[in-house]
C-alpha cells in the first residue's frame, strides 16, 4: 500500500526498514480501506517515523511496552512543532499530528489497546447541555461552525469559573472584562468571531430563561474594514529584485533562491517550505504536493506547472 503513497522507492523501503514498518504499513492500509486522503496518510507516516526513533531511542524492544511513551511522545513532538501556535486551539492540532495516528496504530498493533479519551470536555455542558443540540437542530451548522463556538465558551467559562460567577448572575461588566481580556490573544477578526458566537450564547440563554436579562447588546459589534491593515505582499518588482541579489553558484544561495522562490510564487508558509520532503516533488508531471500542519491537522495542495526563474 505504500506504493500508492511514495513514488520513490528509497522511500518506501525507510518505511518498511523501521521496527514499526510492519504496523506502519498494516495501519495506512487502514487508512486506504477508509479513503483517506494522499496528503493525511503521509503525514501519519511521517509521525509513526518520529515515533520509531523516538521509542527505540528510548530502548523500547516490545510492542507491548509502546502505549506507556505515547505521552512523552507527544510531548517531545510538542516542544519540537508548537513554535508557530499563537492559540489553544493551533497546540490542539499540533497535539493531534503526533497523537492521532500513535494511537490508531496501536489499536490494530495490539488487540487490547483502547484509545483514551482524551477529548476536552464540552463548555457549559452541565448548565446549558442543550446548547449544542441547539446550534445542530436549530441552526443547522455544521460541524466545524460548532467548532468555533466551542473555541469561544471554553475560555469563557474558565473566566467564569475563576471568577466564581454563576450564569443566572452574569452581568454586562463581566462580558465586557472577559473581551478584554481575550482581546489581548486575538486579532482583530478572531475577536469578531468571539463577539458574534458569544451573542449567540447570551441570546440562548435568554429564550431559555437561564439569565433573567438579554445581555446580548452589552457585546459591541467590532467591525473590520477592508484595506484597513498595512498590506502584506511586496511588488513583483522588489521579488525579483530580491531574488536576482542572491548568489546562485553557492549550496546556501541555491537553498536561499528556492526557498524565495517558493514564498513568492505559491504564497506558502516557512514552515510549509520546512517540512517538504524530495518525496513531495513530482518532477516527471512538474508538480509539488504540499503538507500543512494546521487546524484540520492535515491540509494538502498541488501546485502544477513549477514557475522557472
Amino acid at each position: 500500500m505504500l506504493e500508492h503513497h511514495f513514488r520513490s522507492l528509497k522511500a518506501i523501503d525507510r518505511v518498511r526498514a523501521q521496527w514499526l514498518g510492519p504496523q506502519i504499513e498494516r495501519y495506512v492500509q487502514s487508512l486506504d480501506e477508509l479513503h483517506t486522503s494522499n496528503a493525511t496518510v503521509r503525514q501519519h507516516i511521517r509521525a509513526l517515523g518520529h515515533f520509531n526513533d523516538f521509542v527505540i531511542a528510548r530502548g523500547v524492544t516490545k510492542l507491548e511496552a509502546l502505549p506507556d511513551h505515547v505521552d512523552a511522545f507527544v510531548e517531545y513532538w510538542h516542544a519540537g512543532h508548537a513554535g508557530w501556535c499563537k492559540n489553544n486551539q493551533d497546540r490542539a492540532a499540533v497535539t493531534a499530528q503526533s497523537r492521532v495516528p500513535v494511537e490508531r496504530m496501536l489499536c490494530l498493533a495490539l488487540p487490547d489497546y483502547t484509545r483514551p479519551n482524551n477529548r476536552p470536555a464540552m463548555p457549559f455542558a452541565n448548565t446549558v447541555p442543550g446548547f449544542l443540540p441547539f446550534l445542530n437542530d436549530e441552526k443547522g451548522l455544521r460541524q466545524e461552525s460548532q467548532q468555533r463556538y466551542l473555541y469561544t465558551l471554553r475560555p469563557f467559562e474558565a473566566y467564569l469559573n475563576r471568577g466564581g460567577i454563576a450564569l443566572s448572575g452574569l452581568e454586562p461588566a463581566h462580558i465586557s472584562r472577559f473581551l478584554e481580556e481575550r482581546a489581548k490573544t486575538l486579532h482583530k477578526a478572531g475577536m469578531r468571531d468571539t463577539a458574534g458566537a458569544l451573542r449567540i450564547f447570551l441570546r440562548y440563554l435568554h429564550r431559555e430563561g437561564i439569565v433573567a436579562t438579554d445581555l446580548v447588546r452589552s457585546v459591541p459589534r467590532g467591525r473590520i474594514y477592508r484595506q484597513a491593515s498595512i498590506p502584506r505582499a511586496i511588488g513583483w518588482q522588489d521579488v525579483e529584485r530580491l531574488l536576482a541579489s542572491i548568489d546562485r553558484r553557492s549550496i546556501l544561495g541555491k537553498r536561499d533562491y528556492a526557498i524565495l522562490t517558493l514564498l513568492a510564487s505559491y504564497g506558502l508558509r516557512a514552515r510549509e517550505i520546512a517540512a517538504l520532503c524530495l518525496d513531495d516533488f513530482d518532477w516527471t508531471h512538474a508538480q509539488i504536493s504540499i503538507p500543512m500542519c494546521h487546524l484540520s491537522p492535515y491540509r494538502s495542495q498541488h501546485f502544477s506547472a513549477f514557475r522557472s526563474h
